[in-house]
C-alpha cells in the first residue's frame, strides 16, 4: 500500500517563518569561557551615529545567570569622554540591572521577576536618553525607571557595545534579538539573524557592526534538514 505524504510539505513550510522568528538572536559567551572567548557585539564598528538631543536603544533580551556579575552593555560618548552601562547582578537569591556611570557610581538598580530569568525567557528593555534635559528613562518588561544628572552633553556619538568591552570583561549568560538603535529622525534595526561570521547587519542588508566569539541561534537552532525519496 503506498502511503503519501506530500501535503504535510506545505505545512512544515507554513511553520518555518515561525521557526525562524523565534530563533534568531546572538547567544554570548560569559563568564563560563575563556577571558579571549567571550562574546563582544561593536553595534556600530567604524562610523557610529551622532545623536542630538535624544535617541533610544532598545531590544529583546534573555537573561539566566544565577552566579555571575556582568556586563549587557557600554556606552561610550566620544565627544563627552564618559560611558554608561548597564550591568546584571544576581545576590541573594534575586537578579537586578543596574545602570552605571562608569567608574564613577550607580545611578538605578532595577529588580528582576524570578520568572523571567531562564533560558528562552525573553524581555523587551528600552532605555531612552534625553540628552538635553540629562535624564535616561529605562523601560524593562513595561515598567519605566529614571536616572538623572547624569553629565550628558545635548550631543552624543554612540558607541554600543553588549558584551566585553574596553573596561569591563565580566558577560553574564544572556542573549540578544531585535535590536534598534535611533532617534525620530533615523533608525537601525538589527534582527540578529545571521547564521555566521563576525559581521553584523542591519535590516536593509548594510554591514554596520562586527562581534568576537559570536553564537548565533538561528544555526544553532536550524532544523534538520530532510530529503523526500522521489
Amino acid at each position: 500500500m503506498l502511503v503519501r505524504i506530500r501535503p504535510i510539505i506545505p505545512l512544515i513550510l507554513l511553520c518555518l517563518p515561525v521557526l525562524t522568528a523565534r530563533s534568531q538572536g546572538l547567544l554570548f559567551k560569559s563568564e563560563d569561557s575563556l577571558l579571549t572567548q567571550r562574546t563582544s557585539l561593536h553595534v556600530f564598528d567604524t562610523h557610529p551615529p551622532v545623536f542630538q538631543d535624544n535617541f533610544f536603544i532598545k531590544f529583546d533580551l534573555s537573561l539566566w545567570d544565577n552566579a555571575n556579575l556582568g556586563y549587557v552593555l557600554d556606552v561610550a560618548d566620544n565627544i563627552n569622554d564618559n560611558s554608561y552601562s548597564l550591568s546584571y547582578l544576581y545576590t541573594n537569591g534575586a537578579g537586578m540591572l543596574n545602570f552605571n556611570i562608569d567608574r564613577k557610581s550607580n545611578k538605578l538598580a532595577i529588580p528582576l521577576p524570578a520568572d523571567l530569568l531562564h533560558k528562552k525567557a525573553w524581555f523587551r528593555v528600552r532605555l531612552d536618553f534625553d540628552l538635553a534635559n540629562d535624564n535616561v528613562a529605562i523601560d524593562v518588561n513595561n515598567t519605566v525607571y529614571l536616572a538623572q544628572h547624569l553629565g550628558f552633553k545635548p550631543k552624543m556619538t554612540a558607541n554600543i557595545v553588549f558584551g566585553k568591552n574596553q573596561l569591563y570583561t565580566e558577560v553574564p549568560n544572556m542573549a540578544l534579538r531585535n535590536l534598534t538603535v535611533g532617534d525620530e529622525n533615523r533608525q537601525y534595526f538589527f534582527p540578529l539573524n545571521e547564521w555566521s561570521g563576525t559581521v553584523v547587519h542591519d535590516s536593509t542588508g548594510a554591514a554596520r557592526g562586527t562581534v568576537e566569539n559570536p553564537v548565533w541561534l538561528m544555526a544553532r537552532n536550524a532544523p534538520v534538514s530532510i530529503t523526500y525519496p522521489k
